[in-house]
């Protein structure tokens, strides 16, 4: 409906309706003057500070401490009750009867000792076989008529091997001395023994040479 038709019925309430019109138009004027003369920009500073520290304010966050821990609650103490322990005893059996002891003396323990080991007596050279002085009996001592009896040193080792012979005492003949180291070292012998182990030993070995037979 157009503004005739409300100002032919209300003429009063088209006036007003009219003026507010005319104050909004002049509102707009004087604030589109007003930016270009350069209010607009002392009312922006005016009005600015107070909304940034309201809106700073408002945006900013208060840190609030930690909320405080529940407090600990006291446990009432825990009743054990004790196991009921049965212990048998059981009686102690009697000691066996102590049998009848004897006054009669216990006879002594005779300890015999046992027998000494047998004594194994020491044993010199012993010849097993020598050769008859008369097989090496120098021909020109018999034609010379030369005898006697040449004492001959002879050593024998715990092998029963023959070591040196050797004129211990001489016969007066040189030829006869040397037929008897000849008899000597001709024979087979025995090595001595000490306690029973075979030893190495010297003996001294009577050689006769004679031109009678005996």
């Amino acid at each position: 409906m157009s503004t005739s038709y409300y100002a032919a019925r209300d003429p009063k309430r088209a006036q007003r309706r009219s003026m507010v019109l005319l104050g909004a138009i002049a509102l707009h004027i004087l604030l589109i003057w007003a930016f270009n003369a350069g209010l607009g920009h002392a009312l922006v500073k005016f009005i600015a500070p107070p909304l940034e520290t309201s809106i700073i304010q408002e945006e900013k966050v208060v840190d609030k401490p930690p909320p405080p821990p529940p407090p600990e609650m006291e446990h009432p103490p825990v009743q054990v009750v004790a196991p009921e322990i049965t212990i048998n005893l059981t009686p102690d059996t009697p000691p066996p009867p102590i049998a009848q002891v004897t006054t009669q003396p216990v006879p002594p323990v005779i300890h015999t000792p046992a027998p000494p080991a047998p004594v194994v007596p020491d044993t010199a050279i012993k010849p097993l076989s020598i050769p008859n002085p008369e097989d090496l009996y120098p021909s020109s001592a018999k034609q010379a008529g030369q005898e006697g009896v040449v004492r001959v040193k002879l050593c024998v080792d715990e092998a029963s091997k023959i070591e040196s012979v050797s004129v211990a005492e001489s016969s007066g003949y040189s030829l006869l001395d040397d037929a008897g180291v000849r008899v000597a070292k001709g024979g087979r012998y025995r090595a001595a023994t000490k306690a029973g182990k075979p030893i190495s030993m010297c003996a001294n070995l009577p050689i006769r040479f004679s031109l009678t037979k005996k």
